[in-house]
């Protein structure tokens, strides 16, 4: 009897035990899926930050300030140029293209003139929209700042900017490739100088507007007070660091740029345009 006793003692206490070892493998595997569960949730540290697409905000630079609207590389499928809509109609204003865009789905983010035309608003240099050449390279001598040599190009092919002198450009790039392109000048930047017609004691002040590229972006800019074409150079040489920088326009030029307060209400030549830079997205 004794005997039988305590081996059921024995068994009840490994019984015990066996049960204890259980509750206490839930316990540890629950405190275990939480914690993961957590980890999952928590941000990770290494992760890389959302790339910034855009940036647009005022800068000021020897006592003149300018507007700037910068797009990085990856996102220049969002850029686009326009001239006419459907109808061949000139779309001429910020106004029109917004009305145009808006209808068919999209909003317009950025605005700015581009290029210097002719008296039917008509581009005076080369022109390339969607990689169909609207109008040829212009390799002519003339009068105004387009004849200003040298003058250049600015273009993208494969979402990769860049601007080039027009006898460069048109010894080395083929018009195939390019998915747009607008010709301008003069060409305030070239490989890092500023052009040799620009003196520092010129009294020319007028509203300008350009574009440059740099590494990884292209920025285009706006001064927002009437500037010689020395000190506008001195801005993107010295402030931008960019190596090239087109001129577009002079004192027709404007900026449609709503997170800076440049509105539609706020624009002083809308209706004057040819060529039109627009930054867009999908609604």
């Amino acid at each position: 009897m004794k005997i039988f006793i305590k081996v059921l003692f024995n068994l009840l206490n490994f019984i015990l035990l066996l049960f204890i070892f259980i509750i206490s493998y839930k316990n540890n595997l629950k405190l275990n899926l939480i914690e993961n569960n957590m980890n999952n949730k928590l941000p990770n540290k290494e992760s890389k930050k959302p790339k910034i697409d855009t940036i647009s905000k005022v800068i000021k630079f020897n006592g003149i300030q300018y507007s700037i609207f910068k797009i990085y590389n990856h996102a220049l499928n969002n850029l686009v140029l326009y001239y006419k809509d459907e109808n061949e109609v000139n779309y001429k204003s910020f106004k029109n293209l917004h009305q145009d865009l808006n209808r068919k789905g999209y909003n317009l983010l950025f605005a700015t003139n581009a290029g210097i035309y002719t008296k039917n608003f008509a581009p005076e240099g080369l022109f390339i929209q969607n990689k169909k050449i609207v109008n040829p390279l212009n390799l002519k001598n003339g009068k105004g700042n387009f004849y200003l040599k040298p003058n250049g190009v600015f273009f993208i092919i494969d979402n990769k900017p860049n601007i080039l002198e027009t006898s460069e450009f048109e010894n080395n790039i083929k018009l195939d490739d390019i998915q747009f392109a607008v010709q301008s000048g003069p060409l305030i930047i070239d490989k890092g100088k500023i052009h040799k017609s620009f003196t520092e004691t010129s009294n020319n002040k007028n509203i300008r507007n350009a574009v440059c590229v740099d590494n990884n972006s292209v920025i285009f800019v706006l001064s927002n007070n009437d500037v010689t074409f020395y000190d506008f150079s001195l801005f993107f040489l010295n402030r931008l660091k960019c190596k090239s920088a087109l001129y577009l326009d002079g004192a027709i030029s404007d900026m449609f740029l709503p997170k800076i307060n440049r509105t539609l209400n706020n624009i002083k030549n809308d209706g004057k345009f040819s060529g039109i830079f627009g930054y867009i997205e999908r609604k």
